[in-house]
C-alpha cells in the first residue's frame, strides 16, 4: 500500500484521509471527500482532458500533412477536388474551424485569379486585407499576394476567401516561418476573419513546394492552413471542468503582448483561489500554458472528483500488484538458479 500512496502523491494526488480498501466503490466513501481530495480529483481530470486535447490537435496536424501531400503530388487541385478531399476530415474533427489553400500570386496575375474565382460562382471575390478597424477591405497593390483561395467548409468560411495573409503581420510571420523551417507553424492567438461569435483563434500552416522537400532554399508555391477557434476547443474538451466551478486561462508563452484567453466564473476582486495548477502544451513551434484555479463555485463535494481519485488509487494498486508479482518471479528464478549451481 505504501507504494500506491507514493505513486499518488508523486502525481500531485492525495489519498483520502479515511482510505478505503482496494476495490471499494467510490460511493461507499463519498462522505470522506475533503478539499485535498477534491483538488486531487480535479487535477487528475485536468491531466486527462489535456491529453484529450493533445491527441485531437495531433490528429488535426496529420490531416494538414495529408492536404500538403495532395498539393505536392497534384500541381493543380480544383476547388471541388479540395472540398471533397477535406470534407470527411472536417466532419471527424469538430475542433477544426477550416482548412484552407493559400497560393502565392504575383500582382500581374491578380486579375486572372479574381476573374477565375468569380467564374466559379464567387461573384464578390477579390483580394482583401484587414484594415485598422479589423474590417475586410480591398487589398492595396503589392508585388505579391498570399490570398485564401480555397476554404472549407465553404458556407462558414466564405467571408475569408481572398484575404491576403501577407498583409497581416501575425499571419505573414507564421507563413514565412513555415517556409523557412519546413515544419508546421502556429500563430499566436488572433482575431479570426471568419464571421460569428468566439472569433479568437489560431492558425497552423505548412508550406507546399513543388518538389515536396523541406529545403528553405526552395521557395514554396503556397501553404495549407488549419484554422482553430479557441472557444470550440474549450467547449468540446474542457466544458465538464468549467461546469464544476474551475476557471481556466490559456496564455501563449511566445507572445507576452497577447492577453490570456480566460473562461469560467469571474471571481470577486478579493477572492483567493485555494490552489493553482498549470500545464504547458507545445504546439507547432509555440508553447501554450494552461492555468486552472477553483472559482467561488468550485464543488468540493463533487462525486466526479472522488471517483477519479478512487480510480487513480485503484490503478496505483494494480501497478503495485504487478510489480510485486514481477519481483517475486524474479526472486524465484534466482532461487532456482542458485539451487542448480549448488547441486
Amino acid at each position: 500500500m505504501t507504494l500506491a500512496i507514493n505513486l499518488l502523491t508523486s502525481r500531485g494526488l492525495r489519498m483520502p484521509r479515511s482510505s478505503p480498501t482496494v476495490g471499494t466503490p467510490a460511493s461507499l466513501f463519498a462522505s470522506t471527500l475533503l478539499p485535498a481530495e477534491a483538488e486531487a480529483g480535479a487535477k487528475q481530470e485536468i491531466l486527462e482532458r489535456m491529453e484529450e486535447l493533445r491527441s485531437a490537435l495531433l490528429r488535426a496536424l496529420e490531416i494538414l500533412h495529408a492536404v500538403q501531400a495532395l498539393f505536392e503530388l497534384k500541381p493543380t487541385v480544383t476547388r471541388a477536388e479540395f472540398a471533397r478531399f477535406v470534407g470527411r476530415a472536417l466532419k471527424r474533427q469538430p475542433e477544426l474551424q477550416a482548412l484552407e489553400w493559400i497560393p502565392r500570386v504575383a500582382d500581374v496575375d491578380r486579375a486572372s485569379w479574381v476573374h477565375g474565382a468569380r467564374g466559379e460562382g464567387l461573384e464578390d471575390f477579390d483580394f482583401r486585407e484587414i484594415d485598422a478597424r479589423g474590417e475586410l477591405v480591398a487589398a492595396g497593390p503589392r508585388d505579391e499576394y498570399w490570398p485564401v483561395a480555397y476554404a472549407e467548409p465553404a458556407a462558414e468560411n466564405r467571408a475569408v476567401l481572398g484575404l491576403d495573409l501577407r498583409s497581416d503581420a501575425c499571419r505573414r510571420a507564421a507563413l514565412e516561418q513555415a517556409a523557412t523551417s519546413g515544419l508546421p507553424t502556429a500563430t499566436s492567438p488572433l482575431r479570426l476573419a471568419q464571421l460569428g461569435p468566439g472569433r479568437l483563434g489560431f492558425l497552423v500552416v505548412l508550406a507546399v513546394r513543388d518538389d515536396g522537400s523541406a529545403d528553405a532554399a526552395s521557395a514554396p508555391r503556397g501553404w495549407v492552413l488549419a484554422v482553430f477557434r479557441v472557444q470550440n476547443l474549450v467547449e468540446r474538451v474542457f466544458a465538464p471542468l468549467l461546469s464544476r466551478g474551475l476557471r481556466m486561462e490559456i496564455r501563449d508563452l511566445h507572445d507576452e503582448t497577447t492577453p490570456a484567453f480566460v473562461t469560467g466564473e469571474t471571481p470577486p476582486a478579493d477572492f483567493t483561489p485555494a490552489w493553482r495548477y498549470e500545464q504547458d502544451m507545445p504546439l507547432a513551434g509555440r508553447v501554450w500554458r494552461f492555468r486552472f484555479t477553483p472559482g467561488p463555485g468550485f464543488h468540493f463535494d463533487d462525486p466526479a472528483w472522488l471517483r477519479r481519485a478512487a480510480e487513480t488509487l485503484h490503478r496505483a494498486n494494480e501497478l503495485l500488484e504487478q510489480r510485486v508479482a514481477e519481483r517475486t518471479a524474479e526472486l524465484e528464478a534466482r532461487g532456482v538458479a542458485l539451487e542448480r549451481a549448488n547441486a
